[in-house]
């Protein structure tokens, strides 16, 4: 793989995931206090974008990072699917109770609304469990390490044509297969799992 081509597709792969999990990294906060009913949608959305770039980009990334970051992910994802069949339920029925022109019909449709909005309120604490787990398993961190240390020096950006050019190319790319190149998460946001409890902190992820 020639040295300009390697860098080209570094580059993407770096603005691909870092768009990505920035998305992720915000909709995570409104997914966990539920203020924002779009949220977890926007939490889902950011996954499937990131899953498809892992199947594009493994090679670049690694296979077994990939594996792991797409495990952490998709759990996520399926995690908070249930309380997002229930927000779209809920925004339907708001939105047929606002066209009801019969009034017999009102108080049967605001019946299950009420229903539905208990049941959503029920889960609320399964989302929140499921955020947490998200943040501690590390993946935005690892990510976000990743994107940063894996920088092509100025010596990859074209095509070498000598020998000491190709040298330079060679020792200033990164090996984007090494365990170095992944890392725990370090500015990462650690959440309590109980209130009071020590070493905790914030519940939302540092979004640098």
């Amino acid at each position: 793989m020639g040295a300009q081509f390697q860098h080209s597709l570094l580059l993407l792969t770096q603005q691909y995931l870092r768009r990505h999990a920035r998305r992720l990294a915000r909709s995570l906060r409104g997914a966990f206090d539920g203020a924002d009913v779009e949220a977890i949608h926007q939490v889902r959305v950011a996954c499937r974008r990131l899953r498809a770039g892992f199947r594009v980009f493994h090679d670049i990334l690694g296979r077994t990072r990939v594996r792991r970051w797409r495990r952490s992910i998709r759990l996520l994802a399926k995690k908070l699917g249930e309380a997002r069949d229930l927000d779209v339920e809920i925004q339907a029925t708001l939105e047929r109770l606002a066209q009801i022109h019969d009034v017999h019909m009102i108080p049967g449709v605001a019946y299950w609304l009420a229903h539905l909005e208990r049941e959503r309120a029920r889960l609320q604490p399964k989302v929140r469990r499921a955020v947490r787990k998200f943040l501690r398993s590390g993946t935005l961190g690892n990510m976000r390490r990743w994107w940063r240390r894996s920088v092509v020096t100025p010596a990859c950006q074209s095509e070498p044509t000598r020998r000491s050019d190709s040298r330079r190319c060679a020792n200033g790319t990164p090996d984007l297969h090494s365990p170095a190149a992944s890392g725990r998460l370090s500015k990462g946001v650690r959440v309590p799992e109980r209130p009071g409890r020590p070493g905790g902190a914030s519940c939302v992820p540092d979004q640098g």
